[in-house]
């Protein structure tokens, strides 16, 4: 998961580099990750269908992605590091040219 993470803002950086040599403003980018239950599905309203989750794991992950976009990075909540170090998945700042954060609450 990780890793993903890392190769996601890999990839955001490189756009931001095309786009600042086309004189473009670069695109402000922040990764949430916390893991938690959540309801997916369908959600529907009159005009359309849409996929998408819900619940309280899904509200700390934006909130998480929100403060990632300030600090640049990627950040972490205690029980996503706790889950990615129970399932042997490194957790070391600096994970590729990211920056990686760990919110403590």
């Amino acid at each position: 998961m990780l890793q993903l993470a890392a190769q996601v803002a890999e990839d955001a950086a490189q756009v931001n580099r095309r786009r600042e040599k086309e004189g473009a403003a670069p695109l402000r980018l922040g990764i949430g990750v916390h893991f938690g239950e959540v309801l997916v599905g369908n959600l529907t309203q009159s005009s359309h269908i849409e996929y998408g989750a819900a619940g309280p794991a899904v509200a700390l992950a934006q909130a998480l992605a929100g403060e990632a976009v300030e600090a640049g990075g990627i950040v972490l909540s205690q029980k996503a590091v706790a889950s990615l170090r129970m399932h042997s998945e490194a957790v070391t700042p600096g994970c590729g040219s990211s920056r990686l954060g760990i919110r403590r609450s």
